[in-house]
This record gives structure tokens, sequence and C-alpha cells, in this order.
């Protein structure tokens, strides 16, 4: 597992390139613009990998059901997305079960 931060360089490449699951976490209350990176690497013309994107949106413990979740996926094509509320131990544990089959 490799953490990439939002900046384009060799080693974003090099992760993106060996990558056999990409997740793109985000906090679901900001901006939901594509990042550099994710135009750059992920959904470009030519992505830097064919592995399956997958989007984590991150909301406060205890928020009610979550909404505008389109406005997160319209420039995303993502296979799928999760919602995580932050300090929910079985929110976690459910994500971690999801992605590790």
């Amino acid at each position: 597992m490799y953490l990439e931060q939002p900046d384009i360089n060799d080693w974003s490449r090099s992760v993106i390139r060996q990558a056999d699951l990409i997740l793109v976490i985000a906090d679901a209350s900001d901006d939901s613009s594509l990042t550099d990176l994710e135009r750059s690497l992920l959904f470009g013309e030519q992505p830097a990998s064919s592995a399956p994107v997958e989007l984590v949106l991150l909301h406060p413990t205890g928020e009610a059901a979550p909404q505008e979740t389109a406005r997160w996926l319209g420039p995303r094509p993502v296979k799928v997305h999760h919602h995580v509320a932050l300090n929910e131990p079985t929110d976690l544990a459910r994500l971690a079960r999801i992605i590790t089959g």
C-alpha cells in the first residue's frame, strides 16, 4: 500500500502505474473538483494505470445520510464509491472488508 499526496511527480506516476486498486479519499464537505493529479494521471485521455479507481468520501461521525454524492461522481468515472463516517470503526471495517475482497 502506498499513500500518495496530490503532487504530480515521478513517484506519483510510479505508484499509480503499479497499483492494483486506487482509492481516491476525500472529505465529502470539500470542493468536489478534480485535483491536478486526478485530471492528469487517473481520468485524463491517457490514464497512467488501468487499475480500478474507487472513491471514498469521508463524513463526520453522526452526520445525517450522505448528500450531494452526484457532484463527486460526475467528474470521476470510478468503479464504485464508499461513504465512511470518521471515527466510526464499523464503517472503517466495512471498507476494509470490501476493498480486500
